[in-house]
């Protein structure tokens, strides 16, 4: 267990938490905090999603089957899951969608994503993940794969962000040259860190949020710390956190006026909350809902 990896990808999904969060900050520290920073948290995950890859499920026969338990099937629990609360909650006049519509797009796009985010949006991430395994599998002759890829060729978008794609490349490329960059660390920590001074100073943000996550990747991913398989956890975070954030919004808008104050509670309360609905699922042995990950 590479525990400064397991470090890594809670960092990454409880920035991604605070991305979600809802409030009016569009400008100082705090929106800097709250806003711009978070951001950064898709990007390293992608990164060590690939890096995993090529540590310890590329040399695997069995790499779809793996990923349908892994990835597809807490996707589709995830998403199902939401479609029927939003349902129930419109037949008591409570209108939780902005996006779609109480029509075939409730399937099409809110559960099969063809062409946009599901209706629990960060499961995005675990779609464009889970097709790019499918691709993997059919380049190692598993042709059941075309099962999943081809709807989506034929009727939508095969992935739906790019930069999952090619982040996911690069955590892979740096765990196939590991010990060259063990060897040459300082060496590349000085150039990326001289690359991304040239994109802050070109205002290059967008360009430098992918090269500050390969940055912060190769200066953490080997660091020898004490830690916890928090596996189950994580994911957990990411499956559910947007569904808790817009179910509490508004109850704390009732009680609450200050932005910051507001965005803490929506974390805390989100982190507490699924915190507690792991230790349940760990103590039952549920382990569907989080890909096996206890």
């Amino acid at each position: 267990m590479n525990y400064s990896i397991e470090l890594l990808r809670l960092a990454s999904i409880l920035l991604i938490i605070f991305s979600h969060t809802r409030h009016n900050i569009d400008q100082g520290i705090y929106y800097v905090i709250f806003a711009v920073i978070p951001t950064y948290g898709t990007a390293i995950l992608s990164i060590i999603s690939g890096f995993l890859f090529s540590e310890y499920s590329s040399k695997k026969n069995n790499l779809l089957n793996k990923k349908i338990k892994t990835l597809l099937i807490p996707f589709i629990i995830s998403n199902v899951l939401i479609i029927i609360i939003v349902c129930l909650l419109k037949v008591f006049g409570y209108e939780y969608i902005n996006r779609l519509s109480f029509d075939l797009s409730l399937i099409t796009e809110g559960l099969l994503s063809l062409n946009s985010e599901p209706i629990n949006p960060p499961t995005y991430f675990i779609r464009d993940i889970f097709l790019l395994f499918c691709i993997l599998a059919f380049f190692k002759k598993n042709y059941y794969s075309l099962i999943f890829i081809l709807p989506y060729l034929l009727f939508g978008t095969l992935f739906l962000r790019m930069d999952v794609i090619l982040l996911f490349v690069c955590g892979w490329i740096i765990s196939t040259l590991k010990i060259y960059i063990y060897e040459k660390q300082k060496i590349l920590i000085n150039i990326l860190f001289l690359v991304c001074f040239f994109l802050i100073f070109t205002k290059e943000l967008y360009i430098l949020k992918f090269f500050s996550a390969i940055l912060i990747f190769i200066l953490l991913f080997n660091v020898k710390i004490k830690f916890y398989n928090v596996g189950g956890f994580s994911y957990l975070l990411h499956l559910y956190h947007v569904p808790i954030i817009v179910l509490i919004h508004p109850i704390l808008l009732k009680y609450f006026s200050n932005d910051v104050i507001i965005v803490l509670l929506q974390f805390f309360i989100t982190v507490f909350t699924l915190y507690v609905t792991h230790r349940l699922l760990k103590y039952y042995r549920i382990g569907i809902i989080t890909g096996h990950r206890l």
